[in-house]
């Protein structure tokens, strides 16, 4: 096969590498902007409890380990790694009236619907503060 051929096949690679990843950074941005409208950020408490590089699901989009996360008395505050943040995601905080724990409760992830419309999959240790669990 000539070098001319090989640089083609990997130029339409990269191309459609490129275009996939601007619509999936398209979806992820909608999902937090609809998200963020609708639970505008506030600084979480001084007391906190605080988590770094958390995995979350919310509907179909899946940020692994590029949330930071934070839960107190108010809620759950989510604020996207910088890799997320580049692409348009913004931060947000769901307070726990909008958030209910649905499905069997994980030693690792829980499910939950947030405002009764989107499904997020979480870390267990936050989500068992929407429960009211003191144990968490």
């Amino acid at each position: 096969m000539p070098p001319a051929y090989v640089w083609l096949i990997v130029a339409i690679f990269l191309a459609v590498d490129a275009v996939v990843l601007w619509a999936v950074c398209m979806w992820v941005k909608s999902i937090f902007a609809e998200l963020a409208a609708k639970f505008p950020p506030r600084e979480p408490a001084p007391d906190a409890v605080r988590r770094e590089f958390q995995s979350f699901s919310i509907d179909t989009v899946n940020m692994g380990w590029s949330v930071h996360a934070a839960a107190d008395d108010f809620g759950l505050h989510l604020r996207p790694a910088l890799l997320i943040r580049l692409f348009g995601g913004r931060a947000l905080s769901i307070p726990w009236s909008e958030v209910s724990p649905y499905g069997r409760r994980g030693r690792w992830f829980s499910k939950a619907k947030i405002g009764g419309r989107w499904s997020m999959t979480g870390p267990s240790w936050c989500l068992r503060l929407a429960e009211g669990d003191a144990a968490a």
